[in-house]
């Protein structure tokens, strides 16, 4: 299954962070990410041709900047719920933030605009949609919000799943698209990349 290969890369960050936490549960986290970042400062300080072994290139992926991030955005959150900030505002606060999150990413395109056609602009915003959304999750579920939609939580509990039968769909359907081109991702609002 073709898109199988991030389960190696959650696996990696699993780990790593079980054999943190080994050595303490308070310094696991930091110590989980120190291992990550010092395994992609050494692909590129070691081997900054691109000819490093095909583990280090590969445990070095981009993608496990959002397990950094992610530690990031934990660590965030218990701050602004330590100093009650979460609690203070009403849970509408935390569904707008969600909601400008969420029509800056279908707007995704349009933005590069704003901040320029070179890939460092487009790799920031990019990074920055996934955490960003995951804290304004955080802060809806600190004011009490809850999803109470049935389909929203199947779709949930099924997205991983989902993510891994998308490219057989895909395939299936493919066909379809030479006889109904609308249907192609090709059209879609948020264009595939």
């Amino acid at each position: 299954l073709g898109v199988g290969w991030t389960l190696n890369l959650e696996m990696y960050f699993y780990v790593i962070f079980a054999a943190s936490l080994l050595l303490g549960s308070s310094t696991a986290p930091l110590l989980a990410c120190a291992v990550l970042v010092g395994v992609k400062v050494l692909n590129y300080l070691v081997w900054p041709d691109g000819t490093a072994p095909l583990l280090i290139d590969f445990y070095s992926h981009p993608y496990t900047t959002y397990f950094i991030f992610g530690v990031a955005v934990f660590y965030i959150w218990r701050f602004l719920e330590s100093r009650g900030v979460t609690g203070r505002y009403p849970a509408w606060l935390g569904l707008a933030c969600a909601c400008v999150i969420a029509v800056f990413f279908l707007w995704e395109t349009r933005l590069w605009v704003l901040v320029g056609d070179g890939t460092l602009g487009q790799t920031a915003l990019f990074l920055a949609f996934p955490p960003l959304l995951v804290l304004a999750a955080l802060v809806l579920h600190s004011t009490g919000f809850q999803v109470k939609a049935r389909i929203v939580i199947m779709l949930g509990d099924a997205s991983y799943a989902l993510y891994l039968l998308h490219t057989i769909v895909y395939g299936l359907v493919s066909p379809l698209w030479r006889l109904y081109p609308a249907i192609d991702p090709k059209h879609a609002f948020i264009p595939m990349v």
